[in-house]
């Protein structure tokens, strides 16, 4: 008898455990759907900044601060129901950085409505070029990370020569400007093995490297003369392109 009494115990406690089992497994499946559901419905967005983190370049930058915006909406007819909760940070080994004014900043940006805040990086002094990531994070009501990253170079003289580097995907090009009322020679280097620059009668004392590569050369500008180098390569940065005096 009390066999059959500890195996009856035994058969309810299984069908009881099935059933918490298939209760819970229900609740967490409904749980997860309902969370599918309406992260769809959440806009965590930037003018500027993404989930992949692209790359920015500021070329000739003048010195003024750098303004972006995060918004809860992905139009502004489609936007977050609730309100979302975010901190923003920059990060650069090169300058300074803050977010209005403060290294780091948190904010709300108010549900049910079109909201979009705008922002202001500002920089510290530095001598010729600077990386800054702006890094944004919800907090709630989900999680979500966009980034960006600002290649900045300052505008510069060298001989009272004017240069820009204009950067593309897979190219750039290197502007230069004499506006003084004199003749103007200018040394160009390239730091960077994986760059080539396209040779035209312009380039005089051209050096190469061991691979037969132009690495260095000068260039002759006229009173108030324009020129412009083609230089060929991914990810070049003013750090990889050196203007100079010639010698």
């Amino acid at each position: 008898m009390k066999r059959k009494i500890i195996v009856l115990i035994v058969l309810l406690a299984i069908v009881s455990l099935f059933s918490i089992g298939k209760t819970l497994s229900k609740y967490i499946n409904t749980t997860k759907w309902d969370y599918s559901y309406n992260s769809k419905d959440f806009y965590f967005t930037s003018d500027y900044l993404s989930e992949e983190g692209k790359t920015l370049y500021y070329n000739s930058w003048d010195g003024n601060d750098i303004t972006f915006n995060i918004s809860n909406a992905l139009n502004k007819d489609t936007f977050t129901n609730e309100d979302i909760s975010y901190e923003v940070s920059c990060i650069s080994s090169d300058t300074t950085c803050m977010i209005n004014d403060k290294s780091s900043l948190t904010s709300t940006l108010t549900g049910n409505t079109y909201s979009k805040e705008e922002l202001i990086l500002s920089l510290g002094d530095f001598e010729r070029s600077a990386n800054v990531t702006v890094i944004a994070r919800s907090i709630k009501p989900y999680k979500k990370t966009l980034q960006v990253t600002f290649e900045i170079s300052k505008e510069i003289l060298v001989n009272d020569i004017e240069y820009e580097l204009k950067t593309y995907d897979h190219s750039s090009k290197l502007l230069i400007n004499n506006n003084s009322d004199t003749d103007k020679c200018i040394n160009i280097s390239i730091l960077k093995d994986n760059i080539r620059v396209s040779k035209n009668d312009d380039m005089k004392n051209i050096k190469t490297n061991n691979n037969d590569v132009i690495n260095s050369f000068d260039i002759v500008l006229n009173s108030n003369e324009d020129k412009t180098v083609d230089i060929y390569g991914n990810d070049i940065t003013g750090e990889d392109v050196v203007v100079s005096s010639c010698d």
